[in-house]
């Protein structure tokens, strides 16, 4: 009991000097600098660089270093990601003190929407040049599908600190209705989420404990599956949440007191249609490309728990490599009896004598003989 009022007292030390001390931004300031001089002190870009085969027998002979700009790019946006961690403590200690007034909310919000933006756009048209270069997955890379996502994913990334300048705008009816329908919508989502996970947590928590799967990357597959939740119960939650809320004001009689002040009927419910387009817009955005993703992840990791349940694995990630026939062969798991269990996940890549990609093959499974 002791311990926990002085945990208490410790939060509430920290939450007045982050609100009232004028020193505050400025010590998360230092602080972030901090870490990110330690970080690259400590060679913290390192591992993002191209990397060498230990054994130098395994390069090709026509293989050249990359571009110097290569390695100027990934410096860059290893800081670059880094600091979205670090300066995203000063973002919230930004918010935190300019809270409850958002027009104070509006440009720390800006700032970093669009440091977020501009870091998102660099990692991806480079992870895209480098597909486009190395050619390693064995499939086309569509650049309108790539230009759809690089543009929904802008709107996204710059739609905070439009819905902030929105709630600015909005006069007292407008954000009383907005928060009349906002608390239950989020309550609904946090309820329905809790719901799917605990469903899908008992579903598959026999194997997870089986196979030794720790608690922490449950929570992770868990963290990154959530795109995939919100798509399925964004429908429902909306439904539910606009219901209760007109209920609510219908009951009150708050709609016909609205309506009788001389607002239409369109601009009363305006805040609503407004978070409806909204979540619609993320649910778009999520159902193009996260949430598929999210989805093949979640079928992958449970795979992995089965196939690994059926038999003993031997090697994991194996890859070999015939210089005389210019192919690499991947195999993803290795059983201990190859006569008895098939082998998991086989990529076979076929390269000309530039190196380059000209055929790839690719099956679930296969059996040695």
């Amino acid at each position: 009991m002791k311990r926990f009022q002085l945990l208490r007292t410790l939060l509430n030390v920290c939450w007045r000097w982050v609100r009232h001390s004028p020193f505050a931004p400025a010590a998360m300031w230092l602080g972030a600098i901090a870490v990110m001089l330690l970080c690259q002190k400590a060679g913290y870009h390192e591992s993002f660089m191209p990397q060498l085969p230990s054994n130098f027998m395994d390069v090709r002979k026509d293989w050249q270093a990359p571009p110097d700009g290569v390695y100027h790019m990934l410096y860059l946006l290893s800081y670059m990601r880094l600091f979205v961690l670090a300066g995203g403590v000063v973002f919230h200690v930004y918010i935190l003190r300019a809270y409850p007034d958002p027009e104070k909310m509006l440009r720390p919000t800006w700032i970093a929407a669009i440091y977020l933006t501009v870091w998102a756009l660099a990692s991806n048209f480079y992870d895209k040049w480098e597909a486009t270069r190395v050619g390693v997955i064995g499939e086309e890379i569509s650049t309108p599908a790539f230009v759809i996502q690089m543009i929904l994913m802008v709107c996204l990334l710059l739609s905070p600190p439009f819905m902030v300048q929105y709630f600015i705008r909005c006069k007292i009816l407008e954000r009383y209705v907005l928060r009349t329908f906002l608390q239950p919508l989020l309550f609904c989502f946090v309820a329905f989420c809790t719901l799917w996970i605990v469903m899908d947590v008992l579903d598959h928590l026999s194997d997870f404990r089986q196979n030794n799967v720790s608690g922490w990357d449950i929570v992770q597959f868990y963290i990154k599956l959530i795109p995939f939740i919100y798509v399925t119960v964004a429908p429902v939650t909306l439904l539910l949440a606009t219901l209760y809320s007109l209920g609510k004001m219908s009951r009150a009689n708050e709609l016909i007191s609205m309506l009788g002040v001389g607002r239409s009927l369109g601009q009363v419910l305006r805040p609503i249609f407004i978070v409806g387009i909204y979540a619609s817009f993320l649910g778009m955005v999520a159902d193009y490309h996260w949430a598929p993703n999210a989805a093949g992840n979640k079928e992958k990791l449970l795979d992995d728990v089965k196939e690994q349940l059926k038999q003993d694995v031997m090697v994991k990630g194996l890859v070999y490599r015939n210089n005389q026939q210019r192919r690499t062969w991947f195999i993803g798991i290795v059983p201990s009896d190859l006569h008895r269990d098939p082998m998991r996940r086989i990529e076979i890549r076929q390269e000309d004598e530039q190196g380059h990609l000209i055929k790839a093959w690719f099956a679930k499974s296969a059996n040695w003989f």
